[in-house]
């Protein structure tokens, strides 16, 4: 109780000052979870209503692990909206994000992220969760991690659900990351030379040309000193890294 007693103590003194590293240090590293809940009841009935507490929370959840905040005082704070960004910018449990996307794009970029690279959610997984959060509303989401994430295992996944979304209206980037994918696993020479002579501008194709072993010497020479495009500098680098084990394999 001692912990608890100092940890609280130095949070009514001490909240305003830019950073409060010692009680946040005591909350993630020496009490107990019991205790843990004790502190956080203490601040959340000394501090219940009044013009500070919003402060005061979104300095401790600034600095705390998620994983030491307890059910109940999230329950609490997502309940009273209390530091609403700070919990959406957290990564906390599926159940909670789910929460708190009512109020930000966070929690399901967040989510999205999970369901879309972690082997603990299945591909049933991903598609429900596509099919209650994502659809046309965060096609943004979508597209960028069809950008970013150019081998996750799902992808393929990912683009049938967008290409077979009807409420998404303009489909011409979907369109260019479906040829992107196409053209990274094509043998036809003539397929990669024709891509690369009619999207030479477009960054995420000339990325997948780049990384297939059956594109022309011509072509990957080329794109090794490649500027203007998106993720120039990732081409150029694929580029030498294919050209190299074409010519180490002749």
């Amino acid at each position: 109780m001692d912990n608890i007693e100092k940890a609280f103590d130095f949070l009514l003194k001490e909240y305003e000052e830019p950073t409060i590293s010692d009680v946040i240090a005591k909350i993630n590293l020496s009490l107990s979870q019991t205790d843990i809940i004790e502190f956080f009841n203490k601040v959340i009935t000394h501090f219940r209503g009044s013009e500070n507490e919003d402060d005061v929370w979104d300095q401790l959840l600034s600095m705390l692990s998620p994983n030491n905040i307890p059910d109940e005082v999230l329950e609490y704070l997502i309940e009273k909206k209390i530091a609403l960004m700070q919990l959406c910018h957290m990564d906390l449990s599926d159940k909670w994000l789910e929460k708190l996307s009512e109020y930000d794009d966070a929690p399901i970029y967040t989510m999205f992220k999970r369901y879309y690279l972690s082997d603990n959610y299945s591909e049933e997984d991903f598609a429900n969760f596509y099919q209650k959060y994502i659809s046309a509303k965060y096609l943004y989401i979508s597209m960028h991690f069809l950008g970013l994430y150019t081998e996750a295992k799902k992808r393929k996944l990912l683009l049938s659900l967008c290409a077979n979304d009807d409420e998404i209206e303009d489909k011409n980037e979907l369109e260019l990351y479906m040829i992107a994918e196409q053209i990274k696993t094509t043998t036809d020479e003539k397929a990669i030379l024709k891509a690369y002579e009619k999207y030479n501008d477009v960054g995420i194709v000339l990325q997948s040309i780049a990384k297939n072993h059956f594109a022309p010497c011509v072509i990957l020479s080329e794109l090794c000193s490649i500027k203007g495009v998106k993720n120039a500098a990732s081409i150029r680098k694929i580029s030498k890294e294919t050209l190299k084990t074409k010519q180490s394999t002749k």
